[in-house]
């Protein structure tokens, strides 16, 4: 049997319809110079393996599934290919270097997580979601538009009941969109019984003209400053209402939107961890400022439904607005997963959006690029119901074309991402739950950041994304190494967010020493490192320790995360490449793995305290990769519990040269450190015959 011992490759092989593996894949994500090193390190080595492997794929005796595993195998060592892709590479990159100087380096990115580190909105808003006066709350407007929808209401009612926010401040609107089922007699009745409750409670019928135009009703008809968009399959929890007004008080003028998490399942989609801001919103349940949704005219009337929230959350930003995503506050949305009913209006409406957004938002070849893909998918489909959802998508985009390209073209030139079928780049692991209704009461956890040098500005941007954490019993430890530039960041950003920041001078010299500090200084019953230019989604701590305290007999937790292309300029601005999700880094927890290959991102680990006190911290002799050594040192203890959802940020070199460069230095580290590994497994084996 042939291990995958020397290289990181492509993805799996395809799958057909019944799931089996269906042939080899061509490879992709894969960075052409890091693999060429590892190739040419151990080249005789590897080009046996490669021929070994070409050999079997050909054997009738093996099944299909194997043989498409050694073609994968194969592929990633077959030296003609990782040549010609070092040749694509080098003449990309010889083709960024042509046009370095041509478009500016704004650093877009940088400069809102820089206003984040410098503001008082930033703080002021994670301030508010801990207050809980509700003398100076506002009234507000709470819409629901309802189609059929008498299953939901019962739930719906009893979590508007049992909201904190002051009921006479709450103006509750209906707007039943022709339902036939008992939608409008379930409402009413709540109206007869609890109309005296709220400020008001009134329900509007009308003719079924889709999710936007019900919700425009409630818009045009309230005269507060703030207005509820929700769904009617959720239930609010208790602070819902309260801490989305809270943080809106409290924010800039020119937010325009704020979106409350859906649990238990978060949709995916990428959010600034630091600025909290996002891209586009979904409308599931979402805090609009009215002011900014009558500037930019409210919901695009042609989209009936899958779609106008995307748009508005485009035309918001277009406007010069931003949009912002709130992960502390929740609601539950009722997603059903295993639902498998093919629904042909949903798969129309959400591929037509997507094409007529790229008619108003994209160039032309984006809008090509979505017809496209949708003529591809016409050809292709043989799912009857499917395939007349995609006919009406192909009718609605030529009715509806012109209108986009020549109506609400956006006054601010931002990015809109397009994404095949879909926006935002995903996370994975959205079907991994995280019900916050009650907030975790866990013990506390150590956070371990190393810091060396005069550049602080990630430092920040690492200490604030602590700060955004959902999980809030949380000690941050700053240790830095010889230098002396952290402390006085350090103790401005506990005094404005009034957190458990603490500032310790290294007790050694270099990485592995700054870290045994850290754990030496450490109070909390579960420990990690965060490298002081990572970042955590907001979600990171409470899944890992959620995840220890339901496996007791797991000495440590792990999630997955993105690898980021960091691209710097020479004045220290910085643009982030799109998130990378690695292959080697989605699989459960294996030993044997783990001395063939870290693949555990340093920050991606919560472990518990004992490990540290039986196994002690990083060994001082090792100044690369030391965090592997930890690992496989620590996995004596048991099985890591594995957590596959996305909940951290790593970045890497964008410049091919760095890259390069950084690649030779973790090769040159990973043999002496791979022997140090094995003498500890050997160790343990001879402890435990």
């Amino acid at each position: 049997m042939i291990v995958d011992d020397d290289l990181e490759g492509p993805t799996s092989a395809p799958t057909d319809r019944t799931g089996k593996k269906a042939g080899p894949a061509e490879p992709v994500h894969l960075n052409p110079i890091d693999l060429s090193a590892r190739f040419l390190r151990k080249p005789f080595k590897n080009m046996l393996k490669f021929s070994l492997a070409r050999l079997m794929v050909n054997v009738p005796l093996f099944p299909e599934r194997r043989r498409a595993k050694f073609a994968e195998f194969a592929t990633k060592r077959d030296y003609r290919w990782l040549s010609q892709k070092l040749l694509e590479a080098s003449a990309s990159q010889e083709l960024r270097n042509s046009q370095q100087a041509l478009p500016p380096f704004n650093g877009e990115i940088q400069r809102k997580r820089r206003e984040a580190v410098d503001s008082t909105w930033h703080a002021a808003i994670n301030r508010a979601l801990s207050d809980t006066d509700l003398t100076t709350l506002p009234k507000v407007t709470v819409s629901f538009v309802t189609y059929n929808s008498a299953r939901w209401l019962d739930d719906l009612f009893t979590s508007l009941l049992a909201q904190n926010y002051p009921s006479a401040k709450l103006n509750i609107s209906f707007v039943d969109n022709g339902s036939t089922d008992e939608t409008v007699e379930k409402i009413t009745t709540f109206m007869d019984s609890h109309k005296a409750d709220f400020a008001s409670v009134i329900l509007r019928k009308q003719d079924n003209l889709g999710f936007g135009a019900g919700h425009d009703v409630s818009f045009k008809a309230s005269e507060d400053d703030l207005v509820f968009v929700s769904n009617v399959d959720l239930q609010f929890h208790k602070d819902s209402l309260v801490k989305a007004v809270k943080v809106a008080l409290a924010d800039r003028d020119d937010v325009a939107s704020w979106e409350l998490r859906q649990c238990p399942y978060e949709h995916p989609k990428f959010y600034d961890p630091i600025s909290l801001e996002t891209s586009w919103s979904s409308h599931a349940c979402i805090l609009i400022r009215r002011s900014a949704y009558d500037k930019v005219g409210g919901y695009e009337e042609r989209i009936f439904m899958y779609g106008e929230d995307v748009e508005l959350s485009f035309r918001f930003r277009g406007a010069g607005f931003r949009i912002r995503y709130l992960p502390h506050v929740t609601v539950t949305h009722h997603v059903d997963f295993k639902d498998t009913k093919l629904r042909p209006d949903q798969f129309a409406g959400s591929i037509s959006s997507n094409i007529l957004l790229r008619h108003r938002y994209g160039t032309e070849a984006l809008a090509r690029e979505g017809v496209q893909m949708l003529e591809s998918l016409i050809v292709n489909e043989i799912d009857r119901n499917r395939r007349s959802g995609l006919v009406k998508a192909k009718e609605i985009v030529k009715n509806n074309r012109q209108h986009f390209q020549k109506t609400k073209q956006p006054e601010v030139q931002v990015h809109f991402p397009f994404n095949g079928f879909d926006y935002e780049v995903s996370k994975q692991g959205f079907d991994t739950p995280l019900q916050s209704e009650e907030p975790l009461d866990g013990p506390l956890v150590s956070i371990v950041t190393r810091t060396h040098g005069p550049n602080t500005q990630m430092l920040a941007e690492a200490i604030l994304s602590v700060c955004n954490q959902t999980y809030q019993n949380i000690e941050h430890l700053i240790i830095e190494d010889r230098t002396n530039f952290a402390e006085d960041l350090t103790e401005d950003l506990r005094a404005a967010y009034n957190k458990n920041i603490r500032y310790i001078k290294s007790e050694g010299h270099g990485r592995s020493a700054a870290g045994n500090t850290g754990l030496d200084r450490a109070r909390g019953q579960f420990m990690m490192f965060l490298d002081n230019d990572d970042l955590l989604l907001a979600d990171h701590v409470e899944l890992l320790v959620r995840g220890l305290m339901a496996n007791t007999a797991a000495p440590a937790a792990y999630a997955l995360a993105w690898e980021i292309p960091t691209f710097f300029d020479q004045s220290g601005r910085y643009r982030e490449g799109t998130p990378l999700s690695v292959p080697s880094h989605a699989t459960p927890f294996s030993v044997k793995k783990l001395r063939k290959i870290n693949f555990l991102p340093i920050q991606s680990v919560l472990f518990r305290r004992e490990l540290y006190e039986t196994f002690g911290g990083f060994d001082l002799e090792i100044d690369h990769l030391e965090d592997w050594n930890l690992w496989c040192r620590y996995s004596s203890a048991g099985a890591f519990h594995y957590v596959p959802k996305t909940t951290s940020l790593y970045r890497v070199p964008g410049d091919y040269n760095f890259r390069s460069e950084r690649t030779r230095v973790m090769l040159a580290a990973e043999d002496a450190v791979g022997k140090r590994n094995e003498e500890h497994f050997k160790s343990q084996t001879l402890k435990n015959p």
